[in-house]
């Protein structure tokens, strides 16, 4: 798992209270589950985990936090407005979907398809280069 339980209480401030619950404990395994399901996210996109020791793993920890931050945040704003309210003029239901959305962009600095910490590489046509046929000469 990516990042820890100590460093998201920091960056939202939430505690037994905000949740209505009876011990830290219980705030911690909450967090700890969330905080699971997003390295759950980020690993499906990296395709595997980032090993301790990896130059990788702050950054992808650092995304983590953030990510996780912003999951409890839209939780938070849930639990706490009410998604309609009668004769509103307009109506926003709060969509988790919204915390993963954009997090493959913002982890392809992390990407790696060999293994060896280097970076993958894309390849782009631009419609003023001259198109080659693969093995072709232009």
């Amino acid at each position: 798992m990516y990042g820890s339980v100590e460093s998201l209480k920091a960056m939202t401030g939430v505690s037994k209270k905000t949740f209505n619950l009876d011990t830290e404990e219980a705030v911690d395994s909450l967090l700890s589950n969330w905080l699971g399901q997003i390295t759950a996210e980020i690993d499906a996109r990296l395709g595997k985990s980032v090993p301790a020791g990896d130059p990788r793993l702050a950054g992808v920890t650092a995304v983590a936090e953030r990510r996780t931050a912003m999951l409890v945040g839209y939780i938070l704003q849930n639990r706490s407005n009410r998604v309609v309210e009668p004769g509103e003029y307009s109506t926003r239901i709060l969509s988790a979907t919204q915390v993963v959305e954009g997090l493959t962009e913002e982890l392809i600095p992390y990407m790696d398809d060999s293994g060896d910490g280097k970076r993958i590489k894309y390849g782009v046509f631009l419609g003023t280069d001259e198109y080659v046929e693969p093995g072709g000469s232009p």
